[in-house]
């Protein structure tokens, strides 16, 4: 169950969640600035003011910086439209074929389709999201098995899925899952999630030693995490 709440005079775009599994209650800000607070289902209205109080100043914060992010841009599937890869811009074009494709040339993206999808704006989404996760598992083998032979670990399987609030998880078993839209981000970023991951095989926790393995690798991660975070927030405009 969810209700919508203002916090006195705050214009803050809160959201309450409610529920009956939850034993706890957290706060969370996303990148359209909706502040959701999840709690137990019997967790009182007056709890959830205090708690948000308490946290008044963290979320000011918060908001305040996802404010001065530059303006996010929302890229549409149509001729001649760029789309981010890697820190670049890759032009849209179309041509009508027998199968459908997608190939990069230079700077341009060229996508075949047959005619009778032509005007089919999800057949189009699916065909360059396969390209894109495509593109994205190959580079990040490439640098899976770089870094790992830097940082002397042996990873499993490598993939990729979608994620909404995650860049890449390293499993207990060795298994590393990368968010496909790291794509859209720059290569800068894309390293430091691979190290990211890659360290969890050094150390299975955030400690100063597994931060310590992140560095001996890229000195400079801090700017990647900077990068990583706006990232976060213009993802979401993507392909609307």
């Amino acid at each position: 169950m969810c209700a919508k709440v203002l916090l006195m005079t705050d214009d803050l775009n809160i959201i309450i969640k409610r529920s009956a599994n939850r034993k706890s209650a957290s706060l969370a800000i996303y990148p359209d600035q909706r502040i959701v607070v999840s709690v137990p289902n019997r967790f009182p209205d007056a709890r959830i003011e205090a708690l948000i109080r308490d946290k008044i100043n963290w979320i000011q914060k918060k908001l305040s910086e996802l404010r001065a992010l530059p303006q996010l841009k929302t890229y549409e599937l149509k001729e001649g439209e760029s789309l981010p890869f890697l820190g670049e811009e890759l032009r849209l074009t179309f041509q009508v074929s027998s199968k459908s494709s997608v190939l990069r040339v230079e700077n341009a993206l060229l996508v075949s389709l047959p005619m009778s999808k032509a005007n089919d704006q999800l057949y189009l989404k699916k065909t360059l999201f396969t390209w894109y996760q495509q593109q994205v598992l190959a580079l990040i083998r490439l640098r899976v098995d770089y870094f790992a032979e830097r940082l002397s670990v042996s990873p499993k399987n490598v993939s990729v899925r979608t994620y909404r609030n995650r860049w890449g998880t390293c499993k207990s078993s060795g298994d590393l899952i990368f968010n496909w839209k790291l794509v859209f981000g720059s290569p800068l970023v894309l390293d430091y999630v691979v190290i990211h991951e890659l360290s969890h095989l050094k150390e299975f926790n955030h400690s100063p030693r597994f931060w310590g393995w992140v560095q001996s690798v890229m000195p400079h991660y801090r700017d990647a995490q900077k990068e990583l975070k706006q990232l976060s927030a213009q993802c979401d405009s993507f392909f609307k």
